[in-house]
């Protein structure tokens, strides 16, 4: 098993199951690696909104850093419920959204 030099995990195939890139069609070159936010959020991190005790936000507790700007002020995070569906997808400032260190908590 190799990483990809993208996302960092591991991948057993061609195609990363993360990011979705395709090693044997893309040309890396053109590429930039990985970028991590300023707050040090980087792409499959998992996180939460700050405000996800007021109701408005309740439900984003469980995400999935996607991908980050190329200013790193910027994450595109993927939430998922507690059935592990995806519910929303969206770009917020990287301070909004915190990482959860406790997995036990997703």
């Amino acid at each position: 098993m190799k990483k990809c030099p993208f996302c960092e995990v591991l991948i057993a195939g061609s195609k990363c199951h993360l990011c979705g890139r395709d090693f044997k069609k893309k040309n890396l070159k053109n590429e930039t690696i990985s970028r991590i936010a300023i707050n040090g959020l980087k792409p499959g991190n998992k996180v939460r909104h700050i405000k996800h005790e007021k109701t408005k936000w309740s439900n984003f507790t469980n995400g999935l850093i996607h991908d980050v700007s190329r200013s790193g002020k910027s994450v595109e995070v993927i939430w998922y419920n507690d059935a592990g569906q995806k519910i929303a997808m969206g770009k917020y400032d990287c301070n909004a959204v915190e990482r959860i260190d406790n997995q036990d908590e997703i």
